[in-house]
């Protein structure tokens, strides 16, 4: 159930934000002897450099609306987190502004 979450608010996220035509996810899954990696990375508008170490906060927000005029209440990233590590993980996020942005989390095996 878990899992269902953090790929609910992602992908949820991936669509939510994008401001291109066509949008675009991929989804990677790597298997070590310990953890499952995962990946997830759309061609949206990205974040900017400056809010990147503080999207996993609670009620932090980028700033930006979402496709439909609305904004974020900063809840869905910082619970992602919550999950990830209470899965034995962690979550990482690069992104290029206007270009994309790649979720990257494992979980314990």
């Amino acid at each position: 159930v878990a899992l269902e979450q953090i790929f609910l608010n992602l992908i949820g996220n991936s669509i939510k934000y994008n401001d291109k035509v066509e949008t675009v996810i991929d989804f990677e899954l790597d298997k070590t002897p310990r953890s499952y990696q995962f990946s997830i990375k759309d061609n949206g508008r990205g974040i900017p450099a400056d809010k990147i170490d503080h999207i996993f906060d609670l009620f932090h927000t980028v700033g930006e609306h979402d496709r439909d005029g609305k904004r974020g209440h900063g809840i869905g990233l910082s619970t992602v987190k919550q999950l990830v590590e209470n899965m034995g993980g962690t979550i990482q996020v690069n992104s290029i502004l206007g270009k994309e942005t790649t979720f990257s989390f494992s979980i314990a095996r």
